[in-house]
């Protein structure tokens, strides 16, 4: 199913609050998925299945969409201050479509030294009193390269203290994201601080992610990802 079938769909009956929420999430999600340069009708139908999934993941759980007062409270004090921040460099941003009103999230792109197009999402979270900060590669993985790609990214989250490197196999996304507390405030220095820690980090990465995600792999790197599955294959058999 694509987005516009699944819009379709929803359409055709009488649209209830939550209808009309998916619908917005779904033209949003298209929108932004059109624009990486890896687009596939797979990956939308990937991520289509992935937002039905979240979906009935939160239905099923009971879980509470709207925002209580006290959680409204929080989000507009913090998103008053990212907001703040951002003027003060004079960054451009646009909020972004969620589907839990206690999730505010702000979207801006970045040029960068070894990744010319780093899309950035600060997202404050209300409930669990944090603010997090993901700068998504414009790279998808081939799924025949998630086993490599898996140990790539393990191997280079070892020692991390401030954020890790993760792939999103329902969608191919790859990215880099850090949370941190902000129950008792939001301080402008701390900010900067991690969101240049995660674009930093991210741009470190691009080069060495990208390879591995198109499966640009060197002689060496081919044998002993040939030993692995080997001794994995065999492992099977036991």
């Amino acid at each position: 199913m694509t987005f516009k079938e699944l819009t379709a769909l929803l359409s055709a009956e009488p649209l209830t609050d939550s209808g009309r929420r998916l619908i917005s999430l779904a033209r949003s999600a298209e929108a932004e998925l059109r624009k990486r340069p890896d687009y596939s009708p797979e990956l939308e139908r990937a991520a289509v299945e992935k937002l039905l999934h979240e979906q009935m993941l939160a239905g099923s759980h009971g879980e509470e969409i709207s925002a209580s007062i006290q959680e409204r409270d929080f989000i507009a004090g913090a998103a008053a201050q990212v907001e703040g921040f951002l003027k003060n460099r004079d960054w451009k941003w646009k909020n972004e479509e969620n589907r839990y009103d206690y999730l505010q999230t702000y979207r801006l792109r970045f040029c960068m030294k070894n990744c010319s197009s780093l899309m950035v999402r600060i997202t404050i979270d209300a409930r669990k009193k944090s603010c997090g900060i993901r700068a998504s590669f414009p790279v998808g993985a081939r799924e025949a390269n998630a086993y490599p790609l898996c140990r790539k990214i393990a191997d280079m989250n070892s020692g991390r203290h401030y954020g890790a490197l993760k792939y999103d196999e329902t969608n191919g996304e790859l990215f880099y994201e850090y949370s941190f507390r902000i129950g008792h405030g939001l301080y402008e220095d701390d900010f900067f601080a991690a969101f240049g820690t995660v674009i930093e980090t991210a741009d470190e990465c691009y080069e060495e992610i990208r390879r591995y995600a198109d499966g640009n792999f060197s002689r060496e790197e081919k044998r002993k990802i040939l030993v692995d599955l080997r001794n994995l294959a065999e492992s099977f058999k036991e």
